[in-house]
């Protein structure tokens, strides 16, 4: 029988090791479980110890102490205790096997690392949930130190205000039941900032299942919670923009079945969002006219990726849910992803716009119809008044031509001025219709610049005396002489601007400036401002003063008169020329008109002469001219006129009287009018192309002188026209032209006849008409005026000689413009005539040969002028 309590028995069957050794180092003893340790059997007892083992016998021996050892071998861990024998000198050493404790120590010391250095926040509570311990992310996320947070509960700590209470009490219920829990939650750090963590909450129990502790792992997810934050307030932007657009928007998906109906397309359509999800839209709101094509559509699209109306906008109907066709604009997007393909509609009623549409067709249609018969009035009118008013140039031209006393010539010229300002005023009417229209072409030809400046000076300057005004101009010296374009309509433009100018201004000055713009633009321009010092213009009223049938005010127009037409006129004739007409001014003090057009050089050789034209009477003697009008008076003035050159004239009443005399009796041309009774002279000149005489000359007669009409007349078979109401002159050359007559041209003599003087010019260079009419016949301030002009003029004359010689043109034709005033109060007309044509010559820089003639002439008859009126004072 076993004795358990037997010592020796206890010693063998310890788990732990036990040995014996003597004070050599021997082993006197090892119980069995010492064999794992040592590898010993029967044959190690006596083995001497060696190495760490005998130094810590050594120190037992030396100390007579105890002497712990630890011993590492091949992987396993041993520790030691060493003490002596108090009654031998043997020592005995027990040793515990600690290798697997050594391991679990060293894998907590591991996970104790891991935990307290990761991102993720530890909190580690009691099982009541009061925070034991936190790891470093933790103090890094929430910025509390250890000490702030031990002894609290985590959720009193960090849960704030916004933190979702039925996310509490979720991680509550659970903690109450010792389950785990995880959720998403809003925490708040230390300085009050907000963050976002993923939380992981485990129960710990002991070996009695007895609940010890709460581990908490938490992850900041604030990025992630924000962007999911941003799409969901993006997704609900965008559902409520798609809510709230005034289009309707569709989805389907690849069966047809509607996956999205916002509210307009319940406002469009009738059927409601939840009448349609998950319908089939062709049941809904395709007519079943349209119905295959939708389908056919859907199949072709999925089976090849194309679809004849994707992404574009159509314009197509759709049915509402009353059954009502409507029409609508349909714009179809399809999206693929990566397993599905949608397709989004866009859709608008159009019902409205299809009224307006019909209605602005109806209104255009009336608008073309009232403009058509505008262009037939604009049309009749242009002729009825063109005709009297061919018959008012007409009578006076003859009246002009006979012996008339003073009055009767005084009475006749007003009688053409005031011809000329009606035909302005008919001539602005139709220029502007002709704009309006888009029928004013314009031309471009070589013209002289100067020599244009300089006629509308000319024929202007004695408005501008009237008017007390001083008229000036000045030429930049970089503007080519020679310039291309529409000389016509930049006259047109310019004789407006400073007639208006002269019109407002009154003892003041009118200065035209003519600019050349640098050329580092693309295209160098040319800028003329028409400066004047008159009654300006109010800041409201400038932005109208450019528009049609408007003046500053209605006073402006009862006091200066005019159509309100001129400026609208000019501004569009600019712009059709490319430029730009603007206006600064200030009330009281002046404006400047100011326009700028592309500068083009011309070439001097088509410069179109200014030679004057000889009416040689001859040169169509003997021709027989068939005049086709109805008009009495046009008849007798044409027939008068041309009478006078020797032609052989018949009348014709109208286009078919004019056939018959064609057909009787031979004529070398016709002058058509075109607006005639029984048959017009287009409807004429077509059958006698047709049938009666192919290559006799037609001349169209018209008051009515647009493009349109002017093609009309060559569509015809007209080789030409002349307007009404004509000047004998154009009436003459066309007539000469037409026919191949040659017309002598000769140099423009009226600036040299001055120079063939009469006896009674040199007997006497004075004439004081002028003079004693605006004194009134007072002698001495007639004779004051006299002496003053005899002690300022030869100063004056004496500068212009100066400045001749020297070659400088341009002062010398402004001091001769500057000498010409006192002249015309003072000397006779040839000497008048000698200062504005040595004036134009100079200031123009043309016919420069002629000036050295025309300046020793003047000087010669300066100086027996002034001896004249030396004897006379």
């Amino acid at each position: 029988m076993t004795n358990y309590f037997d010592s020796d028995y206890i010693i063998e069957n310890l788990s732990e090791i036990v040995l014996c050794i003597n004070n050599k180092y021997e082993i006197l003893y090892a119980n069995p479980a010492s064999s794992d340790f040592l590898e010993f059997n029967d044959l190690v007892i006596g083995q001497t110890l060696t190495g760490k083992f005998k130094e810590s016998v050594d120190e037992v021996l030396n100390t007579n102490k105890s002497v712990f050892y630890n011993h590492f071998k091949e992987g396993n861990y041993y520790n030691f205790t060493l003490y002596p024998d108090s009654n031998t000198d043997n020592i005995y050493a027990i040793g515990t096997d600690t290798t697997e404790r050594k391991k679990i120590d060293f894998e907590l010391q591991k996970i104790s690392l891991i935990t307290e250095n990761i991102d993720n926040a530890v909190i580690i509570t009691d099982n009541v949930g009061i925070t034991e311990w936190v790891n470093r992310g933790f103090i890094n996320m929430t910025g509390y130190d250890p000490d702030e947070a031990i002894g609290i509960k985590p959720g009193d700590l960090l849960q704030g205000a916004d933190t979702d209470i039925t996310t509490i009490d979720k991680i509550k219920s659970a903690l109450d039941k010792h389950s785990s829990v995880e959720a998403e939650v809003l925490n708040y750090k230390k300085d009050g900032t907000p963050y976002w963590v993923s939380m992981s909450i485990q129960p710990i129990f002991d070996i009695g299942g007895k609940l010890t502790n709460f581990i908490s792992i938490q992850s900041d997810i604030s990025e992630r919670k924000n962007i999911e934050i941003t799409n969901k307030l993006a997704k609900e932007r965008i559902h409520a923009i798609i809510e709230n657009v005034l289009d309707g928007l569709i989805t389907i998906d690849v069966k047809g079945m509607v996956i999205e109906w916002n509210t307009q397309a319940e406002k469009i359509f009738g059927w409601t969002r939840d009448e349609v999800i998950n319908q089939n839209l062709s049941d809904l709101i395709i007519p079943k006219d349209y119905v295959s094509a939708h389908k056919a559509g859907m199949k072709n699209y999925l089976s090849t990726g194309e679809g004849p109306v994707l992404n574009k906008r159509i314009e197509i109907v759709g049915q509402r849910k009353d059954g009502t066709i409507i029409p609508i604009e349909l714009a179809i997007s399809p999206l693929r992803t990566e397993n599905d393909i949608t397709f989004s509609a866009f859709i608008r009623d159009i019902s409205d716009r299809k009224k307006y549409e019909a209605d602005l067709a109806e209104a255009k249609s009336l608008a073309e119809n009232a403009n058509i018969a505008k262009s037939q009035f604009l049309a009749n009118m242009s002729h009825e008044i063109r005709t009297p008013m061919n018959a008012v140039f007409g009578i006076t031209q003859l009246l002009q031509d006979t012996n008339l006393n003073y009055d009767q010539s005084i009475l006749v010229n007003k009688l053409d001025s005031s011809a000329e300002n009606l035909l302005g005023i008919i001539n602005d009417v139709l220029d502007f219709s002709k704009i309006e229209s888009g029928l004013l072409k314009l031309e471009k030809t070589s013209f002289n610049f100067p020599e244009l400046i300089d006629r509308i000076i000319n024929s202007l300057e004695l408005k501008a005396e009237e008017r007390s005004n001083d008229l000036n101009y000045h030429i930049d010296k970089k503007i080519p002489k020679v310039l291309l374009g529409d000389t016509l309509r930049i006259k047109q433009v310019l004789l407006n601007l400073v007639s208006n100018a002269i019109k407002f201004t009154e003892n003041g000055e009118v200065n035209i400036n003519c600019s050349y713009l640098p050329d580092d633009k693309a295209q160098p321009e040319l800028e003329i401002s028409v400066v004047d010092s008159g009654i300006g213009i109010a800041p409201e009223n400038i932005d109208n003063i450019f528009s049609s049938f408007q003046q500053e005010d209605e006073s402006t127009t009862r006091k200066f008169g005019g159509t309100g037409l001129g400026l609208a006129i000019s501004k569009q004739l600019v712009e059709l020329m490319g430029g730009r007409l603007s206006v600064t001014s200030t009330k009281g003090l002046g404006s400047n008109f100011r326009f700028t057009i592309p500068l083009e050089e011309g070439v001097e050789d088509d410069v179109q002469s200014t030679n004057k034209m000889v009416i040689n009477t001859n040169i169509l003697k003997g021709k027989k001219i068939l005049y086709a009008e109805d008009n009495s008076f046009n008849q007798f003035i044409g027939q008068s006129i041309m009478q006078k050159w020797n032609l052989t004239i018949d009348i014709a009443e109208n286009g078919k009287e004019a056939i018959e005399l064609l057909k009787a009796t031979d004529y070398d041309l016709v002058l058509m009018d075109l607006q005639m009774p029984v048959m017009g002279g287009i409807e004429a000149t077509k059958i006698i192309r047709k049938s009666v005489n192919r290559k006799i000359p037609i001349i169209a007669l018209t008051a009515n002188v647009v493009k349109g009409t002017i093609e009309k007349c060559k569509d015809a078979g007209m080789n030409d026209y002349v307007a009404k109401p004509f000047e004998q002159e154009v009436l003459f050359k066309k007539i000469a032209d037409t026919l191949g007559v040659e017309i002598e041209l000769k140099e423009s003599q009226e600036d040299m006849d001055y120079l063939e003087e009469s006896e009674e010019s040199k007997r006497k260079l004075y004439d004081l008409k002028s003079l004693e009419k605006f004194f009134e016949n007072d002698k001495e301030q007639i004779h004051k005026m006299i002496r003053k002009f005899i002690e300022i003029t030869p100063v004056y004359m004496e500068e212009l000689n100066n400045f001749f010689e020297n070659n400088d043109y341009y002062k010398t034709g402004r001091l001769a413009h500057k000498l010409k005033s006192s002249f015309n109060l003072i000397a006779k007309p040839n000497i008048n005539k000698n200062i504005q044509v040595i004036e134009k010559y100079a200031s123009t820089e043309t016919r420069i040969e002629k000036l050295p003639q025309l300046i020793e002439k003047l000087n010669k008859d300066f100086r027996l002028l002034i001896d004249q009126l030396k004897s006379i004072v």
